[in-house]
């Protein structure tokens, strides 16, 4: 399952303070989507940069089950 904010950044190392809003949301957006799921076990992977495997340069978080 992909996540991805409506909010435009290009990865987790442009987050700044002022972004603590949309980013907390993001992780609780990622919680309700694994709930509704019935996802109990399960991890969540951001990339950042070109050489982790970041392919699409918009803060997006992949939750993929165990």
């Amino acid at each position: 399952m992909l996540i991805i904010p409506k909010h435009h950044i290009s990865g987790v190392a442009d987050l700044q303070r002022a972004d603590k809003g949309w980013a907390g949301e993001l992780m609780i957006g990622i919680a309700e989507v694994a709930r509704h799921l019935k996802l109990q076990h399960y991890y969540v992977r951001i990339h950042q940069g070109a050489e982790s495997g970041q392919q699409v340069f918009h803060l997006h978080a992949h939750i993929m089950q165990q």
